[in-house]
């Protein structure tokens, strides 16, 4: 039997790592306003804005223009340019030159603006049910650099399936605050309506948390709910099927059956169940006896007293 050669297929990618301007001596950063082409921005500084002017040098009249408002709009071509910022109402030439970079626009890219706390120190391969993020859509360059106001690119949305999150956009659809309401998952589409080409996926996955015993809820039983996230927490739940023992621990004793829903209030965020089904009790059982000395059942009343209070 003749076996086939095996071909290795390959690829090379070029990475180039550039450091910031900076200035050694004296030991500084230097700023840089980055927009993109074709657009507007407003420029405000900490002076007033009515003893302040601004002027464009003429060897960069081609890229940008700006008013005596601040009101810079640059053209379609890309490249270094500069603005002058005048202080107009004391008797020395209080002048300062910003750098402005202009380019085009190469990626999309989506900041996570929510700190999470987790209660564990294993990472979570889903988001709990309930759970409010905030992601923020940037511009980038060819060098990855982020780009302020590109007001010629209009950013679009869309999520696979509209019943799993609830979406509230801000900022020019640049910022969205995502409620994940039920399990499930679902991707989210979002990209440039001008050139949808520019576009990023994002898998939002939501499982539910609070309640993760494989046992079925019966009632009489004792349940210690559980909250992924770290923080000061406060349990509740609607109706009359859940007895709470402890509302800032999850201890509960289930009452009555039924469907309960379960929230817990923590760390800024407002986790939930879907439904609860608290099951009645079918039978009794009797467990074999087991023998305990008078010194055992002290240990064990005091230890379940403990972690009771």
């Amino acid at each position: 039997m003749i076996q086939a050669p095996v071909r290795t297929k390959e690829d090379t990618i070029e990475i180039r790592v550039e450091e910031p301007l900076v200035m050694l001596q004296p030991n500084l950063m230097v700023p840089a306003i980055r927009v993109t082409q074709n657009t507007e921005i407003q420029l405000e500084t900490a002076w007033l804005q009515s003893v302040v002017e601004y002027s464009v040098p003429s060897e960069f009249a081609d890229r940008l223009s700006v008013t005596k408002s601040g009101l810079v709009q640059t053209k379609s071509i890309a490249g270094p340019a500069a603005v002058v910022v005048r202080r107009t109402d004391l008797p020395d030439n209080e002048t300062s030159l910003l750098p402005v970079t202009i380019s085009a626009v190469h990626s999309l890219d989506v900041l996570i603006l929510t700190k999470l706390e987790l209660s564990t120190s294993t990472p979570l391969m889903h988001l709990p049910v309930g759970i409010r993020i905030v992601l923020k859509v940037v511009f980038r360059d060819s060098r990855g650099r982020e780009l302020s106001a590109p007001s010629n690119n209009k950013i679009s949305y869309r999520p696979h399936r509209f019943d799993l999150t609830e979406i509230v956009a801000s900022n020019a659809n640049s910022t969205l605050t995502i409620t994940l309401k039920s399990a499930g998952e679902t991707v989210l589409k979002i990209w440039d309506s001008a050139a949808p080409s520019l576009n990023v996926f994002i898998r939002l996955s939501a499982v539910e948390m609070l309640y993760q015993s494989a046992r079925k809820p019966t009632v009489s039983d004792i349940i210690c709910f559980t909250s992924p996230l770290a923080g000061t927490s406060r349990w509740l739940s609607n109706g009359n099927h859940i007895e709470w023992l402890d509302v800032e621990r999850g201890f509960a004793r289930l009452t009555h059956p039924g469907t309960a829903h379960v929230t817990v209030k923590v760390g800024g965020q407002r986790l939930t169940t879907t439904y609860i089904v608290l099951h009645p009790i079918f039978s009794w059982s009797l467990a074999p006896c087991v023998s305990f000395t008078r010194q055992q059942y002290k240990s064990d009343c005091r230890r379940f007293i403990a972690e009771m209070n």
